[in-house]
Formats: structure tokens, C-alpha cells, sequence
């Protein structure tokens, strides 16, 4: 990652949810968000994330798309990148 950014991998169980928080505080990358609301929903919590501008969800398989409508809860999500 560049400089300053971090990458956290959040503990959301079966699946995955990685972010990659960038030098400006609240903000970040999201790739997948794992099989639940919650877990993703707390890791952006604790990272203070409030604006995405990209989300990458890297295919439509629950364990990594079933916490997606937590991320927009009191987020800002610019973009969405479907592979």
C-alpha cells in the first residue's frame, strides 16, 4: 500500500473483508464484506471509516457480499467495482 495507508483484515468469520484505510482519517477501501453485517460493520467502527470511495466486491458469493448493506449504514460510498 502507499505510504500511511493501512491494511486491515477484518474478522468476519467464513469469508473475507479486507480495508485498506488511506492517510486521510475515515477513509478507505473496502474489498468484500464478508457474510454478515455485523462484523463488517464493527471493523469499519473501530477504524473510524465513514467515506468509501471505492467498495471492490471480487465476486458474488455470500461469504463475501452478505454484509454488504452495513457498509452504506452512515457511510459514504463512492464507488462499486464488481469482478
Amino acid at each position: 500500500p502507499p505510504r500511511n495507508w493501512a491494511v486491515v483484515e477484518c474478522d468476519v468469520g467464513q469469508g473475507d473483508a479486507v480495508v485498506l484505510a488511506t492517510a486521510e482519517p475515515g477513509r478507505a477501501v473496502v474489498v468484500d464484506t464478508g457474510p454478515e453485517p455485523g462484523p463488517v460493520d464493527d471493523c469499519l467502527h473501530r477504524l473510524a471509516v465513514d467515506r468509501i470511495p471505492l467498495l471492490v466486491l471480487s465476486h458474488l458469493h455470500a461469504d463475501h457480499i452478505g454484509g454488504l448493506a452495513s457498509v452504506f449504514d452512515g457511510r459514504a460510498v463512492g464507488a462499486i467495482a464488481v469482478g
